[in-house]
């Protein structure tokens, strides 16, 4: 007796894939990606590139948790990890990002995301007694001050500048923001009000999530949420305590 769909056991897609596979070979792999469409050439292509900021090569990060294969992460999260060495350095980061696509053993001060092992504090009133060798940030300070109540648009500047007080001599700091989100730290990183060494700045330039090397007054005239989601340009802040501190606009 023929059983009833419900109790019938599910298709072998595996087997069903391979059979295709076996049969069409690679024009299977475009069908599929024509179905995704610009998310799944991010999927599938990007991790195949790279970017480059500073005469540097970086392997694209493309992570399927929130979706980050869709926007900025794919640049910030490898520059996190390797613009500085961390091997062996005491790591403070600003916001809980990065134990989200890797695993981590670091200091992570966030002061509103509930985790085990992130310390729930706000960033000007943290004072370990303690000083780090690297300070990452990632998308978390265009927050601080700006959506917050009341609103203290130079809140950020005073964040940063604690932040530069709790590195060692030789001491290094990379905060990731976007442009076009906090006017106040928009003017901040134009004036380097708040004494980076370096500034770098990026803007997405396709649907497939591609990312350049630019100016200041071109990433100063993206918009935030358009015409991509979320940011189309970055702001990458350095702050190198054996370089004097200079604004950087390649």
């Amino acid at each position: 007796m023929t059983q009833p769909p419900y109790c019938q056991p599910p298709p072998d897609r595996l087997a069903l894939l391979k059979k295709l596979w076996r049969t069409y070979g690679f024009s299977v792999l475009y069908i599929v990606l024509a179905r995704l469409g610009a998310y799944g050439r991010c999927l599938f292509i990007l991790p195949r590139k790279t970017f480059r900021l500073d005469e540097k090569d970086y392997q694209y990060g493309v992570y399927l948790r929130n979706a980050a294969f869709r926007n900025e992460r794919v640049v910030e999260i490898p520059l996190a990890l390797q613009f500085f060495p961390w091997q062996g350095r005491t790591v403070l980061e600003v916001g809980n990002v990065l134990s989200q696509y890797h695993p981590s053993s670091h200091t992570v001060i966030d002061k509103y995301e509930k985790s085990e092992r992130v310390l729930n504090i706000d960033v000007v009133n943290y004072n370990p007694g303690l000083k780090y060798d690297l300070i990452v940030s990632i998308s978390t300070l265009e927050h601080v001050g700006w959506d917050e109540h009341p609103r203290d648009p130079e809140k950020v500047i005073r964040a940063i500048r604690h932040l530069k007080n709790l590195l060692t001599p030789e001491g290094h700091m990379l905060i990731t923001v976007p442009l076009g989100y906090n006017a106040a730290l928009d003017t901040c990183l134009q004036n380097n009000a708040a004494g980076f060494s370096r500034i770098f700045y990026m803007k997405r330039i396709s649907r497939m999530n591609e990312w350049v090397q630019t100016s200041w007054q071109d990433a100063s005239r993206q918009k935030f949420g358009t015409i991509y989601p979320c940011a189309n340009a970055l702001a990458i802040g350095i702050v190198d305590h054996e370089m004097p501190n200079e604004s950087h606009r390649p």
